[in-house]
Order: C-alpha cells, then sequence, then structure tokens
C-alpha cells in the first residue's frame, strides 16, 4: 500500500514538472515573439536596388539586377562565360541550398 502511494506521488510530481515546463515553455516563446525586429526601418526610397528572392523550400536564389548605378555585374559574370548568352539580359541570380540533396535526390 505504501509502495502504491509512493508510485502516485512520483506520478503526481512528474506530471506536474512536465505541467511547469510546457508553461514555461509556452510564456518564453509568447514573450520572445514580442520583441520587434527592425523597428526602425524605413520604406525604400525611390532610388533603391530592387532584389528579388526565389525558393522552391530547398534552394534559395537572390537575383539581382544584372546592370544598375551600384554594381555592374557584366564586369564580374561577363555573358561571353554563360553557356547560354542573351543580350537582353536583365537580371542575375546567385543561389544555395544543400548540394547533396540538390544532386543526390532522385525524385522530389
Amino acid at each position: 500500500m505504501k509502495t502504491a502511494k509512493l508510485i502516485l506521488i512520483y506520478l503526481g510530481r512528474a506530471f506536474l514538472a512536465l505541467v511547469i515546463f510546457v508553461m514555461l515553455y509556452l510564456a518564453i516563446a509568447f514573450g520572445l515573439a514580442k520583441i520587434t525586429v527592425n523597428n526602425d526601418f524605413v520604406t525604400c526610397t525611390a532610388d533603391a536596388v530592387p532584389i528579388f528572392i526565389l525558393t522552391n523550400g530547398v534552394h534559395t536564389d537572390l537575383v539581382l539586377p544584372y546592370k544598375n548605378e551600384v554594381q555592374d555585374w557584366s564586369m564580374v559574370l561577363p555573358l561571353q562565360c554563360a553557356t547560354k548568352t542573351d543580350t537582353a539580359t536583365r537580371f542575375v541570380s546567385f543561389g544555395w541550398g544543400d548540394k547533396g540533396f540538390y544532386l543526390q535526390t532522385k525524385e522530389w
């Protein structure tokens, strides 16, 4: 009888510890979600360079204008080095992702 009571006490304490842990986790998650970032952000001006982000869920690309007043990528990435050259090229993209997944996944 004493053993059953002791087991119930330990189970009650374990359950209470689990409830306290979950409540603490939720309180911390809620509190951290309320911390703002970039709260001093100002909207872009008319002379800002547009950039785009493309993703398929695994691989992400930054897409930048090929030539603009800030950077001329033709000096670094000449079109003659590309496999398909197009004189109307307007954008260049830089991508990253998991190489192993990208090359070794047989089927998506």
